[in-house]
């Protein structure tokens, strides 16, 4: 066979040289003297002459010189002395083969074709790990992820383009300083104090450090360290992996990546060395330097056993077997079996036999647990990379320096029409479906760039990610990327896209408010509608500053905490929201400071976390507004409808009232009268005043039921007995003659509501059981009116025996316009009127009808909560001195009347008018008290009451008002401000003393303003 491996041989010209020279070149070996050892080139096998006397240097010096400096070669010794002591000299010197000559001349041959053999095997698998070495080396430099590796005494031998990329530098910047010079001041000392440890243990994890950028920027990372040893335990240098936090995933693949190929690095091939006799007893054990120590004896103590004391049963005869089959021959014979180390685990060990001289065996032992153990994640590696290909939409590709195609494999070459294996040595640049000016993936890593983006190959969408391959110099000898198949993906971010746009479209066009606050209640967007509302001057305007649980406008109307249960999770409805802009100073010049709203909160809920609260908001000012205009024309159509009945009412007492006064005049106007006539005429005035008072009782509840204004503002605690029995007068016109009405009230408690608006409901009622009674004799028609307590509310039940309604038109009874009277006789509102003023109240309105026998109104009401408050009294206050009264009207009857019936009691001065009130006070009269009416020609009471206080200051108290009737805005709210110091006409006469006594008293609390 060819001669590939050199050797040298040491010593001068001798018959035993000759020999080995012949051997030599006869089992393939090439012969190149040389004399002296520290020149040595790279040869395959050394052999030092041993010949006693002549040899220049001593064998043993040549040995330990030789073997220092060998790497795969064998180091043989040939001698002519068969001295064993000596021949174990030989062998600690690092002597592998002994040839005793000329003993061992027959089996010279063989022995030394079996080192060829074995020289062949070493070199290779020591190639094999150079080019490992050169390729992590490679790898490890131009690694993205941040790697670095320092000596012994801490000074950076090796740093990753990551590493550099993290923190700004240029290599030649760094290598050869100290790596904690890179670190802060405090990670610096960190460090230095966990050295110690990490030599001890070898390895450091999850250490926390920051280092400072070139920039002075700050970069924390984790970082993994771990210390190479030699063969003697001292440390080489130390490899470390740091994770930047931000990065923390991608930074720990490529660290799982770096250790293992750092372990493939350090994994010493086995090369235990045993010498065992014929029978299996083991003569010599060398445990060599590369071994990692996993026996579970030291190789020294296993001299002078047995090998079937040593092995395991079963295998023990295995190698027996083995040395039998070669001893005399040149054959090595390899076994492998599995065993158990030190630690319990199993192991696996390749065991390598060949014959030695005298029948001995030489018995190479290795451990290749962790090789058959990676071959075991190899293939399953390849196989999860082999299913992610097949199966993932993705393309694993390579390229040269020249863009073509060195791999390609992946799902994703279906997408575009390729098989695996049809690109490969095609140019990249080239591909058909592929424009060359669009191909950033593979021209950014050729010039030297990692490059992340999507482009489009075809009609398919890809994410790519790629980077530059580097050669051991730094040049760019390829790239290397992976092209993910997203075309599905942009698909559907273009329709999020779209359906984003549209929702945005209706968001903004949308005929009703809609305004969105975050989670923590700040509005963050409003669209054009609810702009437009409230009258907002721009499109962001009060967006990120307006919170709907803080603002001034929703704590002081209670929606903030509406919009707290809206936060809690609940969907809640607000109608008839009043929102008063004044509150903000006219800032948003809204046309229309005082809106309504119907409103809904909607909260968008994540999992049990509310992210936002969306409020859709309907205006429904104008609507509220015809509502109280129709509900007034109703109001008034049932005031039209008692109108006769309440004419009657007041022309039967009107009449005996006349006839009584006129008989009183013409007898005083006769003689003197005689004690008859006298009688006749006191009884005659009595009945009079009696009339008077009733025509009194019957304006005041007409004035009672005519209120147009009340709205829930005016809302309190209410007697609803005497709501009903206001009722039951209204409409007594309506109901005589037809039906009888009985009553059955209960100890119910006050309840929430507005008499006029209440009183309005219960005349309804009652206009409408009556309409509902059959013409039949009034003594079997009956309307019956109950109270009761029920479930804490207050219950009203209006009963009749009437025809009753069909079912078909109960279900409808309250909506609005429907009706079951003839055309011109009702607009159908009455009932839906009285639902809403009900529900308005909080309470229900609830039908029971049986047609043929009658119906039930059940209206529900809730309680007021009293409080007690003190009223004053108008009594009179007994002084003994007559107080100056001063008492203006514009009606000079209504004067005389009160001079002629007060004025014994006061000291009264009356004035027909305002001017003439204002005249006497700037003449320097001065009055204890001052009595106007509201309703005047020119100029009004409220303003002579304005005008009395410019004049003088101390009346504020001391001014008390009449009125027949507030027919004007100003008057009503001012009527509402002045309490107990206001009159209705007619009026009582000790009313009036009452009064007067008050406010001469200086009791009277001042007006109420607001």
């Amino acid at each position: 066979m060819p001669s590939l491996l050199p050797a040298s041989i040491l010593g001068r010209t001798s018959p035993v040289r000759a020999l080995l020279e012949a051997e030599l070149r006869a089992a393939g070996f090439d012969v190149l003297p040389n004399e002296d050892p520290g020149t040595l080139g790279d040869p395959s096998l050394v052999v030092v002459l041993d010949l006693e006397g002549d040899a220049p240097r001593t064998a043993l010096d040549a040995c330990r010189t030789t073997r220092a400096r060998l790497d795969a070669a064998a180091l043989a010794v040939a001698t002519d002395r068969d001295d064993d002591a000596h021949l174990r000299t030989l062998v600690d010197a690092g002597a592998d083969e002994l040839f005793v000559l000329p003993h061992d001349a027959p089996r010279l041959g063989p022995r030394l074709a079996a080192i060829r053999r074995r020289v062949e095997t070493t070199r290779r698998i020591l190639d094999d790990k150079r080019d490992i070495e050169r390729r992590h080396e490679y790898l490890y430099e131009h690694a993205p992820i941040i790697l670095h590796s320092i000596d012994a005494e801490g000074r950076l031998v090796s740093v990753s383009d990551g590493w550099l990329d993290a923190l700004g530098y240029e290599r030649a910047e760094v290598l050869g300083r100290r790596s904690v010079d890179f670190m802060t001041e405090a990670s610096r000392e960190l460090a230095l104090a966990r050295i110690p440890e990490l030599f001890q243990r070898g390895v450091g994890q999850g250490s926390r450090y920051e280092f400072v950028r070139k920039d002075g920027s700050l970069l924390e990372v984790v970082m993994t360290a771990l210390v190479e040893r030699d063969a003697a335990g001292k440390s080489l240098r130390t490899f470390a992996v740091s994770t930047d936090l931000r990065e923390v995933r991608e930074v720990e693949r490529a660290l799982a990546r770096a250790n293992d190929e750092l372990h493939t690095l350090l994994a010493a091939f086995p090369d235990n060395i045993f010498r065992v006799a014929e029978d299996g007893t083991v003569l010599e054990a060398h445990f060599g330097r590369r071994q990692r120590r996993r026996s579970v004896e030291s190789l020294p103590a296993l001299v002078g056993k047995n090998l079937t004391e040593i092995l395991q049963p079963l295998r023990a005869p295995e190698v027996l077997d083995a040395i039998k089959k070669v001893r005399g021959t040149t054959d090595v014979v390899s076994l492998e079996y599995e065993t158990l180390g030190t630690d319990g685990a199993p192991m696996f060990r390749e065991v390598r036999v060949a014959a030695l001289p005298r029948g001995e065996a030489l018995i190479l032992s290795r451990d290749v647990t962790e090789l058959r153990h990676s071959e075991a994640l190899l293939r399953e590696n390849e196989t999860r990379l082999r299913a992610l290909l097949d199966n993932a939409p993705v393309v694993l590709w390579a390229v040269d320096r020249e863009g073509i195609i060195t791999f390609a494999e992946g799902k994703g070459l279906a997408h575009l029409g390729f098989r695996p294996g049809e690109l490969i040595g095609t140019s990249a640049f080239n591909l058909p479906t592929v424009p060359g000016s669009s191909l950033p993936q593979v021209r950014e890593p050729l010039a030297g760039r990692a490059y992340m983006g999507e482009v489009a190959i075809g009609r398919v969408w890809f994410e790519h990610v790629s980077w530059p391959l580097r050669d051991a110099s730094g040049e760019v000898t390829g790239a290397l990327g992976v092209s993910t198949d997203i075309t599905e993906r942009r698909r559907v971010e273009l329709a999020l896209r779209e359906s984003e746009r549209l929702a945005q479209a209706v968001f903004e066009n949308a005929p009703v408010g809609i305004q969105i606050f975050g989670p923590d209640g700040t509005s963050v967007q409003m669209n054009e509608a609810h702009r437009n509302q409230l009258g907002l001057p721009s499109k962001t305007y009060g967006v990120g500053v307006f919170n709907a649980l803080t603002d001034p406008l929703h704590v002081s109307t209670g929606m903030d905490q509406c919009f707290a249960r809206a936060y809690a999770g609940e969907v809640v409805e607000i109608h008839g929201q009043d929102v008063n802009l004044d509150i903000y100073g006219n800032t948003w010049s809204s046309s229309r400071a005082r809106l309504v709203f119907d409103t809904i909160l909607f909260p968008i809920r994540d999992g049990a976390e509310t992210r936002a609260v969306v409020a859709f908001c309907r205006d429904v000012t104008e609507r509220r507004h015809a509502e109280a205009r129709l509900l007034l024309a109703d109001r008034l159509t049932s005031l039209g409808t008692m109108a006769a009945g309440v004419a009657h009412e007041i022309n039967n007492p009107l009449s005996f009232v006349l006839a009584n006064l006129e008989f009183v005049a013409e007898a005083l106007r006769a003689a003197p009268p005689d004690a008859d006539t006298y009688e006749a005429a006191t009884q005659a005035l009595d009945e009079a005043l009696e009339g008077a008072k009733r025509m009194r009782a019957i304006v005041r509840d007409m004035g009672t039921f005519s209120r147009a204004d009340g709205d829930a503002a005016e809302r309190g605690p209410i007697d609803v007995h005497a709501v009903l029995d206001k009722s039951i007068r209204m409409t007594h016109h309506a109901l005589r003659h037809r039906t009888r009405v009985t009553r059955a009230f209960g100890d119910v408690p006050q309840v929430i509501g507005n008499e006029a608006r209440l009183g309005q409901v219960f005349v309804n009622l009652l206009a409408n059981a009556a309409q509902a009674m059959p013409d039949r004799p009034e003594s079997e028609n009956e309307i019956r009116l109950v109270t009761r307590s029920i479930d804490g509310r207050v219950l009203v039940e209006v009963v009749d025996n009437g025809v009753g309604i069909p079912p078909d038109r109960l279900t409808r009874i309250f909506d609005p316009f429907f009706t079951t009277k003839p055309v011109g006789e009702g607009m159908g509102l009455g009932l839906s009127v009285c639902h809403s003023i009900v529900t308005s109240f909080g309470g229900e309105l609830l039908v029971e009808s049986t047609p043929g026998t009658g119906s039930i109104f059940r209206v529900i009401l809730r309680p007021a909560e009293l409080t007690p408050r003190s009223r004053r009294g108008l009594r009179p206050s007994g002084r003994g001195d007559r107080p100056r009264v001063l008492f203006v009207d514009d009606e000079p009857y209504v004067c005389t009347a009160v001079r002629r019936i007060l004025g014994r009691d006061m000291d009264l001065v009356c004035a027909c008018g305002s001017e003439e009130a204002l005249g006497l006070v700037r003449a320097g009269e001065r009055f204890d008290v001052v009595l106007c009416d509201l309703m005047m020609p020119g100029t009004s009471g409220v303003a002579l009451y304005a005008s009395l206080l410019e004049l003088d200051p101390a009346l504020e108290c001391r001014v008390g008002f009449l009125t027949g009737g507030a027919c004007t805005d100003e008057v009503r709210s001012f009527v509402g401000d002045v309490g107990d110091r206001l009159l209705f006409k007619p009026f009582e006469a000790e009313s009036f003393r009452a009064l007067v006594s008050a406010l001469a008293s200086g009791s009277m609390p001042p007006r109420r303003v607001g």
